[in-house]
């Protein structure tokens, strides 16, 4: 059951009763085993390496395609309505979305409850749910119409995040998105099996969020 509340005109709240994840093949990973000489990780990142721990960074890139003009497919991605149906496509148990716009670009941010389908001996890092920050920096549209967001996905409490960009251009007779990031997750013996999770989680927002998509822009709202 969906619950939906409204926080004024730039906040949209649902909360659900947990389903189960959607599933991905599996993805190879890059490893790095981490030591007192290397470096803390980037700043900014949820926490530091955990000493013994294994650092895994996993790259991600996907692709949308729209029969839309990419200033129609940015309004989209700009709609509330539109990123909270994308959240109930792809199960959340509860989602926050705001989006703030610029002058020539905007600010996305969206705040998922998943359940947390991990291995049981992962399970006592995550729980059973896995809460994910989304933001996306949208810059302004270039000549020909194609804007560029900085993006990052970040796990509150958890030992890792993504980071990478969202590009939108213009393909065809219509639109390609495309996004191109790093996974990274920090947790001594299991941080591989969460990172492919948290993969095939993100995998299969993007697959929901492309046909949500398309039927958005056909008139189905």
């Amino acid at each position: 059951m969906l619950r939906v509340e409204q926080r004024g005109e730039s906040q949209v709240r649902a909360v659900r009763e947990p389903p189960a994840l959607l599933a991905e093949p599996h993805v190879p990973r890059r490893i790095a085993h981490i030591s007192h000489d290397n470096p803390p990780l980037e700043p900014g990142s949820v926490t530091q390496p955990v000493e013994g721990a294994m650092m895994c960074a996993m790259d991600l890139r996907r692709e949308l395609e729209y029969d839309s003009a990419p200033a129609d497919v940015f309004a989209m991605l700009c709609d509330e309505a539109f990123r909270s149906k994308v959240c109930e496509a792809t199960l959340a148990i509860e989602y926050d979305v705001a989006i703030t716009s610029r002058e020539q670009g905007a600010d996305v941010r969206i705040r998922r409850v998943m359940p947390a389908n991990v291995p049981d001996m992962a399970r006592r890092f995550v729980g059973d749910t896995l809460e994910i920050v989304q933001t996306e920096e949208w810059g302004a549209a270039s000549a020909d119409g194609t804007r560029t967001a900085r993006l990052r996905m970040e796990m509150p409490g958890k030992p890792g995040n993504v980071t990478g960009t969202i590009t939108l251009g213009p393909h065809g007779q219509g639109s390609r998105e495309v996004i191109d990031a790093v996974v990274k997750v920090s947790v001594p013996l299991v941080g591989g099996k969460l990172e492919e999770q948290v993969v095939r989680g993100i995998k299969a927002g993007i697959r929901e969020e492309g046909k949500v998509g398309q039927a958005w822009l056909a008139g189905d709202r």
